[in-house]
């Protein structure tokens, strides 16, 4: 993908470009480090036998800096710089995070939440700056980098209908019965969380499964009803159209499993479907670094 350009945003906040030419007002140096993968925390249980049991790992949350140069006319501009990078920076309650943003030249975009720790409480009183150098510490909470599109797959529609990506089968919807697999691959290092939306009619006993292990909505949906399954990191949430939680209408045994790396086998059936029917998947491929 080549060398990525790395920015800062924030929702109600200015962009800050971190420029590698020298060209911008906030520079990133060469002793930036931790773009690439998170810690990871290894999980022993202690057994009957000899030694131990090795129980899988976990990866816990990363720490990036930031090694930047900051470029200004005068101190009080050099301020103004200072204190819009700590105001994109500084966490605040009840606001989502900034996030780290890696932008490639072919159009791929990663995202990464940060938090500040470190790096500017040096003390700025010296003689009159124009340039100023600091490493900023970020913490990474969630430590993936996750792509900003999400790829798409769609089952249903008229025969017609083209599936929004050249790799995924479009599966025409017959009058009584939706019935079909497909591959949806996932180009990301990791488990890419997984978005499903039924949308109506159905008689009832709609079936999602991946790679085998899924779930079943058990009542029926008029044309005007959508039923949404969100797998995150926190849970699932499976709601309707008004927002109500409709998650006691599943079946025994409800599984939402994550989209492995590589191809995974999506497979649907929708009974009492019209060509009006609809099952759509969405989700993020995420990496374990930047390189």
């Amino acid at each position: 993908m080549g060398n990525p350009e790395l920015s800062i945003e924030r929702a109600g906040y200015p962009t800050i470009n971190l420029d590698v030419d020298g060209g911008g007002p906030y520079g990133l140096q060469q002793n930036t480090a931790g773009t690439g993968m998170a810690p990871i925390i290894p999980r022993f249980r202690e057994g009957a036998a000899d030694g131990v049991q090795y129980d899988g790992d976990k990866v816990g949350a990363g720490a990036i800096d930031l090694g930047m140069i900051l470029f200004a006319e005068d101190r009080v501009e050099m301020g103004e710089r200072i204190r819009a990078l700590r105001n994109l920076l500084r966490w605040r309650k009840d606001r989502p995070p900034a996030i780290l943003v890696a932008s490639y030249a072919d159009g791929q975009v990663l995202e990464l939440p940060v938090v500040y720790s470190s790096g500017l409480e040096h003390d700025y009183m010296g003689a009159l700056p124009s340039i100023y150098q600091c490493v900023v510490g970020l913490m990474t909470p969630h430590p993936f980098w996750v792509s900003r599109d999400a790829l798409e797959f769609n089952a249903g529609g008229e025969e017609s209908a083209t599936p929004f990506l050249d790799d995924f089968a479009g599966l025409p919807v017959a009058p009584s019965t939706v019935l079909g697999s497909f591959t949806a691959h996932n180009p990301g290092d990791v488990d890419s969380d997984l978005t499903v939306v039924v949308s109506g009619p159905s008689t009832g006993l709609i079936t999602v499964t991946v790679n085998g292990r899924g779930w079943t909505f058990t009542q029926p949906l008029a044309g005007s009803d959508r039923i949404t399954a969100t797998r995150t990191q926190s849970g699932v949430k499976v709601t309707d159209q008004t927002g109500a939680n409709r998650y006691r209408d599943l079946g025994p045994a409800p599984k939402f499993p994550r989209l492995a790396p590589g191809d995974n086998t999506i497979s649907v059936s929708m009974v009492g479907a019209t060509s009006a029917s609809r099952i759509s998947g969405y989700y993020r491929p995420t990496y374990e670094g930047i390189y």
